[in-house]
């Protein structure tokens, strides 16, 4: 069986699954130089359509895979749509890495890729921040090695949105809306032949 992409790949490119879907995306990220908005968030599309079942069997088995995927893709979208919607709240701005929510989401493929191009940096902040005005002991010592490094946590944080990046953050998310997964095709020279439905397999490729 043959597969292709002329949009992407030309007419002349064919080969196995594996070798299109390589190359589509080789494709998309050698877009991502020239528009690493679209390309990003393309790339994205497709990792979500990729992306494994969540490892807690529990949770594995009360959603079909198709609905897990489905949901990561809105909460993507909602993270955005959240940050369009009040752009002047940290809440919305902050996502905590450790967070399930957002764990799951940067679990698959190019998804910091896409926050980065989004505008989010990655950032360690101490686990506690007291108030200026509140006296804190020194910090305590191993002896010999000097003061001990505070415990922090990693955040993905959005800077304050200017019209310019809410603009950004908009297209992001109809993209995200509206692309479908670019995935390889059949060849338009392969035979597909429906057999009976008793057949084990219900198609045969030529």
């Amino acid at each position: 069986v043959l597969f292709c992409h002329p949009a992407i790949l030309g007419d002349e490119f064919t080969g196995s699954y594996s070798e299109v879907d390589s190359a589509i995306e080789q494709h998309l990220l050698g877009e991502t130089t020239n528009n690493p908005s679209e390309a990003t968030t393309l790339l994205l599309i497709r990792a979500i359509e990729y992306s494994q079942l969540p490892t807690d069997a529990a949770a594995a088995a009360e959603e079909p895979e198709i609905d897990v995927r489905a949901k990561r893709r809105q909460n993507f979208m909602k993270i955005l749509s959240n940050v369009i919607s009040h752009p002047e709240n940290d809440v919305y701005r902050r996502l905590r890495v450790s967070n399930r929510f957002v764990a799951d989401l940067l679990a698959v493929k190019y998804a910091e890729d896409f926050f980065k191009v989004c505008g989010f940096v990655r950032t360690s902040l101490p686990l506690a921040q007291k108030p200026s005005n509140v006296e804190t002991a020194p910090p305590e010592t191993d002896e010999g090695s000097g003061p001990v490094e505070p415990v922090t946590e990693d955040f993905l944080i959005l800077p304050a949105s200017s019209m310019e990046g809410l603009t950004h953050l908009k297209s992001m998310l109809e993209l995200l809306e509206t692309a479908q997964p670019i995935v390889p095709l059949v060849f338009r020279d392969t035979t597909v032949l429906q057999v009976g439905i008793l057949k084990r397999s219900p198609y045969i490729f030529i």
